[in-house]
């Protein structure tokens, strides 16, 4: 494992890298290959940061950025891959969580479209996988035809089913890990078939709701308490999270 990508070149608790993590964190993989999209995209991850630290909670961020100093925010800028950006984004959240054993429970989510409503670790319960709703069904998705026969075959039988999003995915650091682990594998399963360095939007979306209703039908939580619904714009929720 390559340990570079934990020594954290911001870090502005203390003034000095850290070795060990809390036990409650929300993670954020936010690169930026086009330096044009800059005073968003550190306005999206400064936002996230002012919610989750209001709480009282760490926020870890991967970015290239150079983003203003906060309490509660620590910022890794080593080895920042600026290009296939989705599967990074899965390995980076793995190689983090596998390598901080101290961690007991984290949410791994999309700076641009998730805030921090309300600290949702006192109220999780162990062995569950939460993630937040989309607006549509799954029939809704707008997938294209560049996705394996096992997926192609989950999303016909499973039409009708609520369509999840993957900006926003929380739990314990196990099922965070085993969920994860799938993807990562499924997504390496995708560049093979389709001679791809990375996996679009529309396959992680497709691949990620096959996985959750798949793997973990048992663990998985979504709904109202956890999320406001993705693309709906809603102004007042007493879920965890707000989705844009």
């Amino acid at each position: 494992m390559n340990d570079e990508i934990y020594q954290l070149d911001e870090v502005p608790v203390m003034g000095r890298p850290h070795q060990a993590v809390q036990r409650n964190i929300v993670m954020a993989y936010e690169p930026l290959p086009d330096v044009n999209q800059n005073a968003e995209k550190l306005k999206q991850i400064q936002r996230l940061a002012t919610t989750v630290t209001a709480k009282m909670l760490p926020l870890y961020v991967k970015t290239n950025l150079s983003v203003p100093e906060q309490f509660g925010l620590f910022v890794d800028r080593s080895a920042v891959k600026t290009q296939n950006n989705n599967f990074a984004r899965l390995q980076w959240a793995f190689s983090f969580l596998q390598e901080h054993s101290e961690v007991a429970s984290a949410a791994f989510c999309s700076a641009n479209e998730v805030q921090l409503l309300k600290n949702p670790f006192d109220e999780m319960a162990l062995h569950k996988l939460y993630v937040a709703d989309d607006f549509i069904a799954i029939a809704g998705l707008v997938i294209g035809n560049q996705v394996t026969p096992e997926t192609a075959a989950f999303l016909k039988q499973n039409r009708r089913l609520q369509a999840l999003s993957n900006c926003l995915i929380l739990g314990d650091r196990s099922i965070l890990l085993s969920c994860l682990g799938i993807l990562i594998q499924k997504g390496q399963e995708y560049m093979h078939e389709f001679a791809q360095t990375d996996i679009s939007n529309q396959q992680l979306l497709a691949l990620f709701n096959q996985v959750a209703y798949s793997y973990f039908a048992a663990q998985l939580v979504h709904g109202r308490q956890v999320s406001s619904i993705l693309g709906f714009e809603q102004q007042h929720s007493d879920a965890w999270f707000k989705c844009r």
